[in-house]
């Protein structure tokens, strides 16, 4: 789905009556786009929080001096402009780590084996080698760990659009979403835009609208249309990383 698409839908849809974005307010134009990314955005993190949507892998330089780790760009060797006096991220400049950890979700060492997370009763008599996370996207690593490079799959939310400049074309923006959960979005983004309209009434647009992406959201949630984990193991595991 294109962006563009996007914009179009809630112009003639959801947005139609109103300045922002409506039909007799010629759309969403340039002037209006930065203010309508940001709703865009939050729908888009807010789903891919909700349901397992997408995951994503990264590699991590272990370094004796550390034992926690943030999995920011900050840390990524692809990120130039980081005055970090450590990168543990092995990214690329080609294809740069975008901040979209979510939630740790598994951790494989150099030999593909599964490392326990977070466990909190000893099952393997080996406590002393059990990784935690502290936060959702913090991952400590014990000194007794004999490894040099972890594995970190993790759940992914969708890479933030920004606007950088005038040169911005919604038209070239392809959103990483199922045909399925287009329509939770575009009433996430509607609940948002109305909200602040009639904070003041009992009942009005936004709420409306918040009510109805609740029950998109729960639909979606009956239908079982959230990533296979089971499948998603199996690909790691013919990619070499398990």
């Amino acid at each position: 789905m294109l962006l563009s698409d996007l914009f179009n839908q809630l112009t003639f849809g959801e947005l139609s009556q109103i300045k922002l974005g409506g039909a007799e307010a010629s759309g969403i134009t340039k002037e209006n786009q930065l203010q309508m990314l940001q709703h865009v955005n939050a729908g888009l993190t807010e789903l891919h929080t909700r349901f397992h949507l997408k995951e994503g892998t990264l590699r991590v330089a272990l370094d004796p001096s550390l034992d926690t780790y943030v999995l920011s760009k900050k840390y990524a060797v692809g990120n130039r402009e980081s005055r970090a006096p450590v990168k543990y991220i092995l990214d690329s400049f080609a294809q740069p780590f975008e901040d979209t950890v979510l939630k740790i979700e598994r951790v494989y060492d150099e030999q593909g084996r599964e490392l326990e997370l977070n466990t909190s009763t000893d099952r393997s008599n080996r406590l002393s080698q059990v990784l935690r996370t502290p936060g959702l996207n913090t991952l400590v690593v014990p000194p007794a760990l004999n490894a040099t490079q972890l594995t970190v799959i993790y759940r992914a939310n969708h890479p933030r659009i920004i606007k950088e400049d005038n040169s911005f074309d919604p038209q070239e923006v392809e959103l990483d979403l199922a045909p399925q959960y287009e329509n939770a979005l575009l009433l996430y983004i509607a609940s948002r835009v109305f909200n602040p309209i009639g904070l003041n009434q009992e009942f009005h647009d936004g709420n409306n609208y918040w009510a109805k992406f609740e029950g998109a959201c729960a639909n979606i949630g009956t239908l079982g249309l959230e990533l296979n984990k089971t499948a998603e193991v199996d690909r790691v595991e013919r990619n070499g990383w398990a």
